[in-house]
C-alpha cells in the first residue's frame, strides 16, 4: 500500500494581500514486490532519460548479478572452532565462533562473486577495543584473530561494479 506525505509550500500573493498555500502530495512506498518498478533518476534530477527498473533488476545491481545473495541460505563456516554458528547469508550476516579458542574462521560464499566483493567485518564481543583483522576473495571471508572462544563477527558485502 502506498501513503502519500503532504508537502506544503507558501507563498505570499501580492493579489487582495491574501496568504496561498500550496499543497502537493509526494507518494512514497512503504514496501516492494519482485514486479514493482521504481524510477531511476541520475543525478537527482528528473528528465526525459530517466529510466526504471523493477526491484530484482535493482538487486541484481546491488548484490553483483547474483541476486540470491539476500537468501536464507548461510556461507559455509570451516577452522572456526568447535560448533561456530552462523545467521544470514552472502550479503549479511553474523558469525560466532565455536569454542577451542580458535585463531581465526573462514566464510566460504554460497555464490562466488565475479570480483572479489567490498566487505566490512566488525567485532560484536568487543567493537570498541578489538578491530579484526580480515581478507576478502571472491569466494570466502578469512578471518584472523587471536585465540578466543565465541568471539562473534557482523559481516556485510557487496558487490563491486560488473562483479
Amino acid at each position: 500500500m502506498k501513503k502519500s506525505r503532504i508537502l506544503a509550500f507558501g507563498a505570499l500573493s501580492l493579489v487582495g494581500g491574501v496568504a496561498l498555500a500550496q499543497v502537493i502530495a509526494i507518494p512514497y512506498v512503504t514496501s516492494m514486490g519482485t514486479t514493482d518498478a521504481v524510477q531511476i533518476i541520475k543525478s537527482g534530477i528528473p528528465t526525459a532519460g530517466s529510466t526504471y527498473a523493477s526491484l530484482l533488476q535493482f538487486q541484481a545491481y546491488v548484490f553483483g548479478l547474483n541476486s540470491q545473495r539476500t537468501g536464507a541460505t548461510a556461507p559455509a563456516l570451516t577452522s572456526c572452532g568447535t560448533s561456530p554458528a552462523i545467521s544470514g547469508n552472502d550479503f549479511a550476516g553474523t558469525i560466532t565462533l565455536g569454542t577451542g579458542s580458535p585463531t581465526g574462521c573462514v566464510a566460504t560464499f554460497n555464490t562466488a562473486y565475479v570480483s572479489a566483493p567490498s566487505c566490512v567485518v566488525v567485532s560484536e564481543t568487543a567493537p570498541a577495543t578489538t578491530t579484526p583483522a580480515y581478507s576478502v576473495s571472491t569466494t570466502a571471508i578469512t578471518i584472523v584473530q587471536a585465540a578466543t572462544s565465541s568471539n562473534k563477527y557482523d559481516y556485510i558485502c557487496v558487490a563491486k561494479s560488473g562483479g
